[in-house]
């Protein structure tokens, strides 16, 4: 996964794909998220940052996450270039590394889940690491045949998940005020892949 998405990075924000799904991102995040200047925010899978930087100047500080070295290395080098001090970049690998509990106020992942292997334990630990009043904001792929990955490797744990089966997850997990459901569909190489947004709170 890492040397893929090292490679990708160099020329991640010029591709079309990537900044129409950032921008449908970024809209559908801010009408369901009030952010304020108080919150912690974390941002799993920040890639080279185009929905963090939505959020950065509106909130107290945002830890960024990606396992890829190219991605970090970018986005480490935008924070630089913008004079940005309240962001931190960090490497935890959640599949591996049990992330601080009772920490963040927004836990933000965008195009991320189905990478990751073990689903319930993610959204485990997203439960785990929110504040009370905690709310998480997670994008990704509609159940597709597997064409939207033209090369796929072994980072491709799932083909997109069924909205209601990730409502399913949340609920057993504790989130509360859940709503999961496609947004937006995204036009690649003459395919269309809907996109789901879900959001629940921690009480």
């Amino acid at each position: 996964m890492e040397n893929r998405f090292d490679t990708a990075a160099q020329t991640w924000d010029t591709t079309p794909t990537t900044q129409q799904l950032s921008e449908a991102i970024v809209s559908k995040l801010h009408t369901q998220i009030s952010f304020t200047d108080s919150m912690h925010v974390l941002d799993y899978g920040a890639g080279t940052g185009l929905v963090l930087f939505s959020m950065q100047a509106l909130v107290h500080h945002i830890t960024a996450v990606d396992t890829s070295q190219g991605m970090r290395n970018v986005l480490q080098q935008k924070i630089i270039n913008q004079g940005v001090t309240n962001v931190t970049v960090s490497d935890i690998d959640i599949e591996h590394t049990k992330l601080p509990e009772s920490t963040y106020d927004v836990f933000v992942s965008s195009m991320t889940l189905h990478h990751i292997q073990n689903t319930i334990d993610f959204f485990e630990k997203a439960y785990q690491s929110l504040t009370k009043g905690g709310k998480l904001a997670l994008f990704d792929l509609v159940t597709e045949d597997g064409s939207f990955h033209k090369q796929p490797d072994s980072s491709i744990h799932h083909l997109g998940f069924h909205p209601h089966a990730i409502a399913k997850i949340m609920e057993s997990i504790g989130f509360t005020y859940i709503s999961v459901s496609e947004f937006y569909t995204l036009p690649k190489e003459g395919a269309l892949y809907p996109i789901f947004a879900a959001f629940g709170t921690k009480e």
